[in-house]
């Protein structure tokens, strides 16, 4: 445990986000503040860490940011990369500043590479192709003005694909491999997984917490049962004590009861789930814990909450 704590502390100190290790990430939707959106992108960086990953690819990371905090972003990726890491990007329109953090670049224009090397030696590749890159000019901004014309992309990328760079690149891609004898050794796909049940107690206090920070939709689940409730104890609020009438209004009632105590729940966790959803699949598909036992956690955890609506709600309906 002291090993995995120390890790999260490293990484937190890696992706300099220790001013913000204790503040909520924040939902926007709900009108919940948390941490700044570049600080957001490191931690979701962060979470995938965790698992000590060798190599890292990331879809675009900088979309949406601004230039300062999309620098931030590259520079963290840097120093990650520094550490020993390796770290496959894709990005759109970089700024100079970015650029100088790549250790290669690579091009692309419809699926055919335009360059690929150093970014330093990438003004060199253009200018032989006959596209110099103006004086002042941001270089990527022009590379892709230029890549973005199909007859010109096609003149770069034939250039490239008969500069040493590229052929070098060929023949070691191209170069049969030794034999080489290796052990094979069954390793488990979760070496390091919690027990069961410290994984079932760490999600279902993540649900509580989730729960608790969000008074609003709390009191929106609890107006809507007592709201529910008022209205069958008041559609209800004189039945006749004699038979078959009052037998099949307290029928009715009951039913009713039954709709209020399950169809509330039911829209709050659809509600819910759009959010739940994203969580689950990123979760599951590391094999972080088994599916089944997301949903006996969510159970588990509003129980209590569940529990404190159905009563009140009986309770206004039967004292009504």
């Amino acid at each position: 445990k002291q090993d995995k704590l120390a890790r999260v502390d490293a990484i937190i100190e890696e992706l300099g986000l220790v001013e913000c290790q204790n503040t909520l990430v924040g939902d926007e939707s709900i009108g919940l503040k948390g941490i700044s959106g570049g600080q957001k992108r490191r931690v979701s960086i962060g979470v995938e860490l965790v698992k000590n990953p060798s190599v890292i690819f990331l879809d675009e990371p900088t979309t949406g940011l601004d230039s300062e905090i999309a620098l931030d972003i590259a520079q963290s990726l840097r120093t990650l990369a520094s550490a020993g890491r390796t770290v496959v990007l894709t990005i759109h329109q970089p700024n100079s500043d970015i650029t100088e953090t790549f250790d290669r670049f690579m091009l692309l224009a419809a699926g055919r590479v335009c360059y690929h090397g150093p970014f330093s030696d990438s003004m060199k590749a253009f200018s032989d192709a006959g596209f110099p890159c103006p004086t002042y000019k941001n270089p990527t901004d022009y590379y892709m003005r230029v890549v973005s014309n199909p007859e010109d992309a096609s003149k770069v990328v034939e250039a490239y694909s008969k500069s040493p760079a590229f052929l070098e690149l060929t023949n070691t891609s191209t170069e049969p491999t030794k034999n080489v004898d290796v052990p094979v050794t069954h390793v488990s796909r979760r070496p390091e997984a919690a027990p069961m049940w410290l994984q079932f107690s760490v999600i279902s206090a993540r649900f509580f917490r989730s729960m608790m920070r969000h008074p609003i939709a709390f009191v929106a689940e609890l107006t809507q049962y007592w709201f529910m409730a008022l209205f069958v104890a008041l559609m209800y609020l004189q039945i006749s004590d004699t038979y078959p009438d009052g037998l099949t209004d307290r029928a009715a009632s009951q039913w009713f009861v039954l709709v209020v105590l399950g169809f509330v729940p039911c829209f709050t966790a659809t509600t819910m789930w759009i959010a739940e959803q994203k969580v689950l699949n990123r979760e599951t598909a590391d094999n972080t814990y088994p599916v089944w036992l997301f949903y006996v956690a969510k159970v588990f955890s509003i129980v209590p909450f569940e529990l404190f609506f159905g009563v009140t709600s009986a309770a206004i309906m039967y004292f009504t």
